[in-house]
């Protein structure tokens, strides 16, 4: 599943620093993941497995705790991250204004010095095929839309930009069999 919303990190914040940051959920991602949480009661999900960004830890913990299940965090189903200093306020001051989308530009040719998006999808199936391997039950995977487009590509054999055409929206889980995920 993606995780809950979130708000950008203030952009005079962004601009002082040149750092995305780190967000948590914010007071409408809390509360949607809260109602969420008690919908998955009847799914019998055994382990929570999340992504160790602080968006994804949230909603992984607010799912925890009314699951009763420790969420276990992995660096492996982090986000892309984006690039830092100049172009990375000019990228979200773009996505902010309706112009462009950080991450169409990351699929179709990276950002130099940064992890493609082959090694990104690489990265990902790693960590999930680890994880499926080694969890018996129903596992609940919390990532970013990024995670699951990466999940998407590799299951049905498509290009990573192919999956990228799927809007994942917050909060929303796409299922995925433990053989489609292990083989």
């Amino acid at each position: 599943m993606r995780h809950g919303r979130y708000d950008y990190t203030d952009l005079e914040e962004m601009k002082r620093t040149g750092k995305f940051g780190d967000p948590g959920l914010n007071a409408q991602g809390k509360k949607e993941i809260g109602a969420l949480a008690k919908s998955l009661k009847t799914l019998g999900i055994t382990a929570i497995h999340s992504s160790s960004a602080q968006r994804a830890r949230d909603t992984a913990e607010t799912i925890g705790r009314e699951l009763s299940i420790e969420p276990v965090f992995y660096p492996g189903l982090k986000d892309t991250g984006l690039p830092e200093g100049e172009r990375l306020v000019e990228l979200i001051t773009r996505e902010l204004r309706g112009e462009a989308i950080w991450y169409e530009e990351w699929i179709v040719g990276g950002y130099p010095g940064f992890e493609s998006p082959e090694r990104f999808q690489q990265r990902v199936q790693r960590t999930v095929e680890e994880i499926a391997r080694n969890q018996k039950g129903t596992l609940l995977i919390v990532g970013h839309e990024e995670v699951i487009w990466a999940i998407m590509s590799w299951i049905n054999n498509i290009s990573f930009k192919e999956a990228a055409k799927t809007k994942v929206g917050y909060g929303e889980i796409r299922e995925f069999t433990r053989k489609q995920l292990t083989s």
